[in-house]
């Protein structure tokens, strides 16, 4: 897949538009969007609102998946863990808008 979006039930998006939208970037570039919040000192996009990740971020972070695991439990959110998890790839990704 060139592009992953994680949304939670209650949230709705307009498919048409995020698909031309998401064509206007190359899936090959390390994306990951979405409405950044901070919870303890940590800043991640928040799963509520929707995260949009591009192929090479997911690749990026397949590997390390399953350290990630344990922390769920310690954690409020997996969009926290989720963010932990880009931030050790010590790679830069940028949150939020502008």
């Amino acid at each position: 897949m060139d592009w992953y979006v994680i949304i939670d039930a209650d949230s709705y998006i307009f498919w048409p538009n995020t698909a031309l939208w998401l064509g206007t970037m190359d899936p090959n570039l390390k994306f990951y969007f979405g409405s950044a919040v901070n919870v303890a000192g940590e800043r991640f996009a928040h799963g509520g609102s929707g995260i949009v990740m591009s192929r090479v971020a997911v690749y990026d972070i397949v590997g390390t998946a399953a350290r990630w695991d344990s922390n769920i439990r310690e954690r409020c959110c997996g969009g926290l863990v989720l963010g932990l998890a880009f931030k050790d790839t010590r790679l830069n990704y940028r949150i939020g808008g502008r």
